[in-house]
């Protein structure tokens, strides 16, 4: 299925893009999304519907950004020879390349078609932009330039180009980008001001064909300080130094901490790893590792790599791989947030989410303890499922007097075991309450905490009732790649 839609996004023929070819090739989302409290997840609400562009990729078939309609209450889909929307289904979706198709009913669908797709755009390029006016479907042309190729991840480790160019109109709802009367970008990121991030048409492509670029999942930093330089034996050559390998990703296991980089695919890389593309200049190690001869990876390539390590060149090589998400600690977002509410206290996994929510874009400074661990500790250095279990809210009760300043402390051990996650915290109390009648909580900020286990069915279900909480425990699922 898949295939088809891949076939049918590059083979639609036509050398112009006409008005009425553009209109049927677009739609607009108005996206209604659910808007949870971080510190009481069993609680979701609707959220401020917002309109967002989507592109036609197939006869029924929508493309959107992943990140907006991700857990959405409804998408509602209108095109421009209607006034009606319809309902839409998400068929399919990566938070890794941060694209998503949408279903739509196939008599809704009849007079839409995709966009000829041309070939990626060459920086310093002149594009025709195209804004759509959400009320009535109208079209804004201008010229704009490819300014340059940016490296960018959705929400884990997966490197993929972005094209950005300069614009003085906005693009609130999103918009495309033309090149000889075919698709040329698809606006991506409309966060910079005048600076416009965009979509290749290459990277859609392998989307649309049922791949995802592999990831390659490690740091590296410049190599130009030439004591660092004679100090790891490369003194007069090129090549960025490996700073950190995330496990679960294609090079774990392979390259190590400390190794040069000298060479991706026989085309070698300075020493801030960036390397010379025929096409578009000076660019960075990620887009090696993107695509090869101008033709995107995909899962299962080998990229071989010539590296030193310890003042010794030899040749490795790794398969790409799809990222798990197990170098991941402290995600942006849980699937399925999971809580835990005993005694009157709420337990959460530790996630960027709750911090923003909570203390807004300052959290740094407001929380700083729990912002030091989503900076540290965010990333595993060996694969595993261990959290970071904090204190979100103290519910006011006779059972939680004397702790209701304790909300934001991590919670470190439970009883003699360290505490790992929600639910390894539930494991251990299920466990203790068949044989004992207290449970002590040993906390960040040198607190303890002993909760009763003797009388927890009645404390709990006297806070399920006076609270709304559905269920005393949610079992927080899999973050997925990124968080």
């Amino acid at each position: 299925m898949i295939r088809s839609l891949f076939s049918l996004f590059l083979l639609i023929p036509g050398v112009s893009l006409p008005d009425a070819d553009v209109r049927r090739g677009i739609v607009l989302l108005t996206i209604t999304p659910v808007v949870e409290d971080a510190t009481r997840p069993w609680i979701k609400d609707q959220g401020t519907p917002f309109q967002r562009l989507g592109l036609v990729v197939g006869k029924g078939k929508i493309l959107a950004l992943e990140s907006e309609v991700r857990g959405a209450a409804i998408v509602e889909v209108r095109k421009h020879s209607s006034t009606e929307a319809v309902t839409a289904t998400i068929e399919r979706s990566d938070r890794e390349t941060d694209l998503a198709i949408l279903s739509v009913p196939a008599d809704f669908a009849q007079d839409l078609n995709p966009i000829p797709a041309g070939p990626d755009p060459v920086v310093g390029e002149t594009l025709e932009s195209i804004r759509v006016d959400g009320g009535l479907f109208r079209l804004q042309r201008n010229e704009v330039q490819f300014s340059e190729i940016e490296v960018t991840t959705a929400t884990g480790f997966t490197a993929f180009p972005v094209g950005n160019v300069a614009s003085l109109e906005p693009f609130p709802e999103g918009g495309i980008l033309i090149s000889k009367g075919k698709l040329a970008g698809f606006v991506h990121d409309r966060s910079n001001g005048r600076r416009i991030d965009f979509l290749l048409p290459g990277y859609i492509h392998q989307f649309l064909a049922g791949g995802a670029p592999g990831s390659a999942g490690f740091d590296y930093e410049s190599l130009v300080d030439p004591v660092l330089r004679r100090n790891a034996g490369v003194e007069g050559r090129s090549g960025p130094m490996v700073t950190r390998i995330y496990p679960g990703t294609s090079a774990y296991g392979v390259l190590q901490k400390g190794d040069i980089i000298l060479a991706v695919d026989g085309v070698v890389l300075d020493e801030r790893g960036f390397f010379e593309d025929g096409k578009n200049g000076r660019q960075r190690i990620e887009l090696l590792l993107y695509a090869k001869g101008g033709v995107t990876r995909k899962i299962g390539d080998t990229v071989p790599i010539r590296i030193i390590r310890a003042a010794r060149r030899m040749d490795v090589s790794f398969k790409l791989i799809r990222n798990e998400g197990n170098a991941v600690r402290v995600p942006i977002r849980e699937r399925e947030q999971g809580f835990l509410v005993e005694g009157g206290v709420v337990f959460l996994n530790l996630s960027l989410f709750f911090l923003q929510s909570q203390f807004g874009a300052t959290y740094a400074t407001s929380a700083p303890e729990l912002a030091y661990l989503y900076q540290s500790k965010r990333f595993r250095d060996q694969p595993g499922d261990d959290r970071i279990v904090i204190i979100a809210r103290v519910l006011p009760d006779d059972m939680t007097l004397g702790y209701e300043s304790l909300g934001g402390a991590q919670v470190l051990r439970a009883g003699n075991e360290t505490v790992k996650s929600v639910n390894h915290l539930h494991d251990i109390m299920e466990a203790a309450a068949k044989k004992d009648a207290t449970l002590t909580l040993e906390l960040s900020n040198g607190r303890m905490m002993v909760l009763d286990l003797k009388n927890r069915n009645a404390i709990n279900s006297r806070i399920r009732k006076r609270y709304g909480v559905p269920v005393d425990f949610r079992r927080a699922s899999n973050s997925g790649p990124g968080g």
